[in-house]
C-alpha cells in the first residue's frame, strides 16, 4: 500500500460528527444496561448450570477476601459499608473557596 491510497487521519467522512456534536443524542436505549445484561446472563446461565450463578459469584468474592485479596476486602467494605466520604478541602484545610467573574451579561433577544 502506497501513501496515496490511505487516506489523511484529518479527511472527513460521512459518519463524522461535526464539532460539538454528541455522538449518541438520545443516549442508551432503554433496557440496554449493562446491570440488564449481566442479569439475563446470570439467569440463563444459572439455569444451564444448575446453580445460582450470583452466589457462587458472592462466595469467591469472600474466598478472595478471607484470603487476604486487598481488592475483594476494599470491594466488600465498599459494598457492604458504603463507599467512605472523600471530602473536598481548601489548601489549609478548610472550605474550598470558589469565585467566579462575570465578564458579560447577555439578554434575550440580544446577540
Amino acid at each position: 500500500m502506497t501513501d496515496e491510497t490511505v487516506p489523511p487521519k484529518s479527511a472527513p467522512h460521512s459518519g463524522q460528527w461535526k464539532k460539538g456534536q454528541s455522538g449518541n443524542p438520545k443516549g442508551r436505549p432503554p433496557g440496554r444496561s449493562y446491570r440488564n445484561a449481566l442479569d439475563r446472563n446470570a439467569a440463563r446461565l444459572s439455569t444451564e448450570f444448575g446453580f445460582d450463578v450470583e452466589d457462587k459469584i458472592a462466595e469467591q468474592h469472600l474466598r478472595l477476601a478471607l484470603s487476604g485479596n486487598p481488592w475483594a476486602i476494599k470491594e466488600y467494605a465498599d459494598r457492604t459499608e458504603g463507599k467512605p466520604i472523600n471530602p473536598i478541602a481548601g489548601a489549609d484545610g478548610g472550605p474550598v473557596k470558589i469565585e467566579a467573574i462575570v465578564t458579560g451579561v447577555i439578554r434575550e433577544g440580544d446577540e
